[in-house]
């Protein structure tokens, strides 16, 4: 339990940097969930904005060390507006 509360803490984290590296402000993200599977080994990460925007990350990403694409996608979100 421990090792997934740090794994879970880890990523959000990760993907709060991320966001506001991207130009959004951390704060805005309502909820950051794992998708078909646990922290430590989903398949997608997806991640809610306070205005209804979702951001869908594979987790392939996260396994290349990938975090300009991570930007990229954030941005895209951001950019849309949806």
């Amino acid at each position: 339990m421990e090792q997934q509360t740090r794994t879970e803490e880890t990523l959000i984290a990760h993907f709060r940097k991320l966001w506001e590296e991207a130009g959004g402000d951390p704060s805005d993200l309502r909820s950051i969930r794992p998708k078909d599977g646990g922290w430590s080994n989903a398949l997608n990460y997806e991640l809610f904005t306070e205005d209804g925007r979702y951001v869908r990350v594979p987790r392939r990403l996260l396994d290349d060390r990938d975090d300009w694409a991570i930007r990229e996608l954030l941005n895209d979100s951001l950019s849309s507006g949806h």
